[in-house]
């Protein structure tokens, strides 16, 4: 099992990628070449596009997602978005994406912590994710608050296994 040293042995039915993530995963699919030129993923290189497209398949190639993140996603896509086609594509992508639609009142009643510190589109992923849905983060703050209580891998301890 590639989770194992994680703690995690079961398979996972899918998972939940937070924004800077997500967009990195876009991205590469979209063009892996504007993975280091787009500053919203420069922090990343092709080799953790790559990862992120393992991870996606060892949880049965389902991503779960929110429209909490992907309003994220639009908006940190600015730089990258010329005559709008990155946004067309993720429109054309979408279509294989799990998207729950919470209502805000919901997710925040249900996550008032995390909301609280870290903002809705961060309470939305403490909200669809389960023992049946991996979360994968970068964010240190998000790791902190659901590792005690949801499979959540932080992306930045799979980054030493290079």
């Amino acid at each position: 099992m590639p989770f194992k040293q994680f703690g995690f042995s079961q398979q996972f039915e899918g998972v939940v990628i937070d924004t800077n993530l997500l967009l990195l995963l876009l991205v590469g699919i979209y063009d892996k070449n504007l993975i280091n030129d787009f500053k919203r993923t420069q922090k990343y290189d092709i080799d953790d596009f790559e990862r992120l497209i393992l991870i996606v398949s060892y949880c049965e190639n389902r991503i779960y997602t929110t429209p909490n993140i992907l309003t994220e996603i639009t908006n940190l896509s600015d730089g990258i978005n010329k005559d709008n086609k990155f946004f067309a594509f993720i429109h054309k992508f979408l279509e294989q994406f799990m998207e729950v639609a919470n209502s805000s009142h919901s997710i925040i009643s249900n996550n008032l912590k995390i909301f609280l510190k870290l903002g809705l589109a961060d309470a939305s992923i403490a909200d669809i994710s389960s023992e049946k849905i991996l979360v994968l983060t970068d964010d240190l703050d998000l790791y902190h608050f659901l590792s005690q209580s949801k499979p959540t891998i932080n992306y930045n301890h799979l980054r030493r296994f290079r």
